[in-house]
């Protein structure tokens, strides 16, 4: 090979290389749970396609591995008992107990996919939505792998369950139309039953409908009382940011009202494809609350800043950060993560995350 030749193979590889690097995975630091009175699960995402799980102390700095990493764990929920937490890898259900090496594997008696969340009612049963065949339905799921299905409907998907009271909210959608729903939901133990719950589908009430936007993510503070979020029906692959709306569900004088809260702007490179997505996509996102207040992430040419909407005033408050991720709330401290950077002193002995004083 000639000098030119191996001059122009070194200057091909230099740019492959100095393109590699510029393309490299941004990693993130963020909480997704407390286990007991001030320890917190941490999540690290190492690229897109991997992430890990540790156990960190606040006020010593330390951190441990809460999961062996070749365990890929999405949706952290900490059960009531705060000794336990479940989570989802690659569609299965794993419960670890904080004490134990050691996750347990859920093994479903039914056939579910694509189960997202895990909302546990207590230390045995927990309800999400999940596809059993062609729709979304909406699944009580005991920690020995037990299914009942709770509502499902052959020409709608229904979604994001919030189980109140003797109510479960859910809402129901198809290509054309969506609603917010709710059926009757009581403890079979009043009837002398098998603990289950009972579910009268058949007396499943429409309380609203919402043809304008797809909405996701319901949360329902009270049987009166709500709050779901918007996105746009199509999301362009080259717009640099995605709209959000935060909405108000009310009940009042026997009707359902839906009011907008605000408005909110995400990164789309947090959300598609490409070196900085977020493995969780919304879930690190959504907005948190508190008793008086709700705190959300922002965009703001291309800055991302946490905000703060006082429900009392409904008044708006700012604050300037890199990134706002998945806050967590202990005592009187918020914490939360976002991009890795050398001030978090992460090298897997100690953990240093940003916090707000509330």
């Amino acid at each position: 090979m000639s000098f030119s030749c191996k001059k122009d193979a070194m200057i091909i590889a230099f740019a492959v290389l100095f393109t590699s690097f510029l393309s490299l995975p941004t990693e993130y630091l963020y909480p997704v749970g407390a286990i007991g009175p001030r320890h917190l699960l941490i999540l690290y995402q190492k690229n897109p396609y991997h992430i890990e799980l540790w156990n960190w102390d606040p006020q010593t700095l330390y951190c441990s591995p809460a999961l062996l990493s070749r365990y890929t764990p999405a949706g952290v929920c900490v059960l009531p008992n705060k000794q336990e937490f479940s989570f989802i890898d690659q569609g299965v259900i794993y419960i670890k107990d904080i004490r134990k090496r050691s996750p347990k594997t859920v093994e479903l008696d039914a056939p579910l996919y694509n189960i997202e969340l895990l909302n546990w009612l207590d230390n045995e049963w927990c309800y999400t939505h999940a596809r059993r065949g062609d729709r979304f339905g909406i699944f009580k799921i005991s920690r020995e792998g037990e299914v009942v299905c709770l509502v499902q409907d052959d020409e709608y998907d229904c979604m994001y369950p919030q189980v109140v009271g003797e109510w479960l909210y859910y809402l129901k959608r198809s290509k054309t139309e969506q609603q917010l729903e709710r059926c009757p939901y009581c403890n079979e133990n009043s009837l002398g039953l098998p603990n289950r719950n009972f579910l009268n589908v058949y007396m499943a009430e429409k309380l609203i409908s919402m043809p304008e936007a797809p909405y996701v993510f319901l949360l329902m503070e009270s049987p009166r009382h709500g709050y779901m979020i918007s996105h746009p029906p199509l999301i362009h692959k080259d717009d640099s940011g995605i709209a959000f709306s935060y909405w108000s569900l009310t009940h009042s004088d026997g009707i359902w009202h839906k009011s907008k809260l605000f408005d909110f702007t995400l990164p789309s490179c947090l959300l598609a494809r490409g070196p900085d997505r977020l493995y969780e996509s919304l879930l690190p996102l959504l907005p948190m609350h508190t008793n008086d207040s709700i705190y959300y992430a922002d965009s703001d040419n291309g800055q991302i800043s946490l905000r703060r909407y006082c429900k009392v005033s409904s008044s708006l408050q700012s604050y300037q950060l890199g990134l706002y991720l998945a806050p967590i709330k202990v005592e009187e401290q918020l914490f939360y993560g976002g991009f890795l950077h050398e001030a978090s002193g992460f090298n897997g002995h100690t953990i240093r995350l940003d916090s707000l004083a509330l």
